[in-house]
Parts: C-alpha cells; structure tokens; sequence
C-alpha cells in the first residue's frame, strides 16, 4: 500500500461506523435514484427480481449450511435488483433459510 494511505484499521473502522448507520444503504439509495432519473425512469422502481448464489466460504459460525443440490457447505447470497440491474438490496444467510428478509421488505 502507497505510504500516505490510512492505516487499514482506520479505514475498516470507518467502514463498520457507516454499515452500521446505514450511509452504505443511503449513498447506494441516492447513486440509484440519480441514475434512474438520468436515463428517464421513475426515481423509485416499481419492479425486481431477486438472484441467489450458494457461496462456499472458509469461516464458520452460525450463518452456514449446507446446500444438497449444488454440494456447497457455507451461506446463500441474495441479490434484489431493479429492472436496471441495479442493486435494491443484498442479503447473505445459511443456506437452510427459506424467507428472506429482503423479499418481504421490499414488497
């Protein structure tokens, strides 16, 4: 890393601080919606779709399972997206759960 970088632990520190409040969720909310607007749609989409992905990992913990089908111990990944292809919401959990939340959120 170049020298004049911040210490990692200062960047990851900050980067928990704003998961944590939600600027993540606000900035990506906002780049949408400026997006959206500058190619004509709405500001707020009226449609989604959601896409999984079984994603092995290499940490344990509580959040992990096992999906049969596709042979892969570790979590599922869940994407809503809009009809732009633009992220809505994510949601990771073990592979066993069956509603997510992002789905009942979002509808």
């Amino acid at each position: 890393m170049p020298h004049d970088f911040l210490k990692w632990q200062t960047v990851y520190t900050y980067f928990r601080a704003w998961e944590s409040n939600g600027t993540w969720r606000v900035i990506n909310q906002q780049l949408r919606e400026q997006v959206r607007v500058k190619v004509g749609r709405n500001r707020v989409p009226s449609a989604g779709t959601v896409d999984s992905q079984s994603v092995k990992t290499a940490m344990g913990g509580e959040e992990i399972g096992f999906d049969g089908r596709k042979k892969v111990k570790g979590r599922k990944r869940r994407i809503l997206v809009d009809t732009m292809g633009l992220i809505l919401d994510l949601w990771v959990c073990a592979f066993m759960e069956r509603n997510p939340q992002i789905i009942k959120e979002w509808n």
